[in-house]
């Protein structure tokens, strides 16, 4: 008897970027492998408008149940939680609302998922590429107007301000270690270090499957097993720009099963410019919110304090050569990450209760003041 297929949903936390979240669905409609939900928790304040748009356009996929709510707080951690709470199926595609899935990106993770028979699995990452997924410029009901991938504004990234840098082993070195520039130096883990992804053992029956053991995800990439990821749930605490949420989600989610990423699978992040906050708002919750990771999850509060201050003080000489070598001569990112360690004390020196009463309060107040 052929092994039932398991489901899946598209879990998507939005605000203000109503153009893309618009191609990021029409691009998981054009899947060899379909959802079997579509859930969105939207932000925005005219969310219904996007509501009103996209029920058009899933209005003739009656076979995917579409779900469509204002959040109940605007924070991206909150409104993943919501929509996970929402969910009926077995995995849960949690990527951004700019990140486009090539046609055969779910078909390649949901194969690895149907394969695990033991569950040994807890999440796959799809890989992310600079090119772009085969254009969806139209639609059958020619009432709906949407921009094309083309017409979306990006984020400037900066990246050509580094290209006087030799591209070998002493670049990379700078860019990850110096400059911070990767995923790992974004998150202070609870417990000392990473553990080494040698030690993770893929079952030998997915090896075939061209894919490679993690320890931590990129949210724009992000898929788990809906009971482990409900059961892990990203911070509550956060709000607004929720900074390293999904790598502390993905990091406490190692713990209950092996994250792959699946080479075959792959996405494009378009890293759109609307609905972000400034960098220096950005770069103070990056340090806050990793000290309230840190206090929370810690089971001794002083057996990561050093690493933490170690990290603080990298990440602001990091900020600072950022900012001078592109030109920002007021230091957002440095001014907010010096900042954000200076609150940090605070925090670790709050028992949890005190932290829970006093940092949505806070962040709710930086980014009023930011706007």
């Amino acid at each position: 008897m052929k092994e039932k297929q398991l489901s899946w949903a598209l879990i998507i936390a939005t605000y203000n970027r109503q153009d893309v979240l618009v191609q990021c669905i029409l691009h998981t409609l054009n899947q060899t492998y379909l959802p079997a939900e579509i859930i969105i928790i939207d932000a925005s304040d005219n969310w219904n408008r996007s509501h009103e748009v996209l029920s058009k356009i899933l209005d003739k996929h009656n076979n995917i149940r579409f779900v469509y709510e204002p959040a109940k707080i605007k924070s991206t951690t909150t409104q993943r939680n919501q929509g996970i709470d929402l969910s009926l199926s077995d995995i849960a595609f949690l990527i951004d609302d700019d990140s486009m899935m090539f046609p055969d990106c779910a078909e390649h993770i949901m194969t690895i998922y149907n394969s695990d028979i033991d569950g040994k699995i807890a999440g796959v990452a799809a890989e992310d590429t600079n090119a772009l997924p085969p254009s969806i410029d139209n639609i059958d009901d020619s009432s709906i107007n949407f921009k094309t991938l083309d017409q979306i504004p990006l984020k400037k990234t900066g990246g050509k301000k580094w290209d006087f840098l030799p591209k070998d082993f002493i670049f990379k070195f700078i860019r990850k270690k110096i400059l911070m520039m990767d995923i790992y130096q974004m998150y202070v883990p609870s417990k000392i270090g990473y553990p080494s992804i040698d030690n993770i053992l893929i079952p030998t029956n997915l090896n075939e499957n061209n894919v490679s053991p993690r320890n931590i995800f990129p949210g724009y990439a992000m898929t788990f097993r809906k009971d482990i990821i409900k059961s892990v749930r990203f911070d509550p605490l956060l709000r607004g720009y929720a900074a390293a949420e999904d790598i502390d989600a993905s990091y406490r989610a190692s713990f209950k099963g092996t994250l792959l990423v699946a080479h075959n699978a792959k996405l494009n992040h378009l890293s759109v410019a609307s609905g972000r906050v400034n960098r220096y708002i950005s770069s103070l919750f990056l340090v806050t919110n990793n000290a309230v990771f840190s206090r929370k999850h810690c089971l001794n509060a002083q057996c990561n304090i050093s690493q933490f201050y170690i990290w603080v003080i990298r990440r602001c000489f990091a900020e600072l050569l950022k900012d001078l070598f592109s030109g920002r001569y007021d230091l957002p990112q440095f001014r907010g990450s010096l900042s954000g360690g200076l609150i940090s004390k605070k925090i670790l020196k709050m028992s949890h209760s005190e932290m829970y009463n006093w940092y949505p309060s806070y962040l709710e107040k930086q980014l009023s003041k930011s706007k």
